[in-house]
């Protein structure tokens, strides 16, 4: 990516310097071609965190201590998914996911907000990346 710089002596040719530009902005445009722009999902009480989905934020139901089940499919290889535990609307609640399959044991339980997992889809199940505070 390599753009030439107009020449600046005396006056600038308008006509030059718009084309200028417009490869700047080409330039630019392929430099953050990869770059994305993620949504993130709140799912409240028991439900599936998606594995297309890259960030989903977990808030418990209301309704006292019980745990909120929530399931996590299989992915594609090399996908990841980040899990917050965003909100406990009652003291004593949690969040337990279950991933159909899950190399670091059988789940990983949300009882703290701000608790969160980075998990990895590869070579047939979910891997942690990374762990904090949460119980795997």
């Amino acid at each position: 990516m390599e753009t030439t710089i107009p020449q600046m002596s005396g006056k600038v040719d308008p006509v030059e310097m718009q084309d200028y530009l417009r490869r700047i902005h080409t330039d630019i445009e392929s430099l953050f071609a990869g770059a994305r722009d993620y949504t993130v999902i709140i799912l409240t009480g028991a439900g599936a965190v998606l594995p297309d989905d890259p960030i989903t934020h977990l808030v418990t139901a209301s309704g006292g201590v019980a745990a909120d089940a929530v399931t996590l499919a299989d992915g594609k290889e090399g996908q990841q998914v980040t899990i917050i535990y965003k909100t406990e609307t009652d003291a004593g609640d949690t969040s337990i996911l279950t991933p159909d399959n899950f190399y670091d044991g059988s789940t990983i339980t949300y009882s703290v907000a701000g608790q969160g997992s980075v998990l990895l889809f590869t070579n047939g199940s979910w891997r942690v990346v990374s762990n904090d505070g949460a119980v795997a």
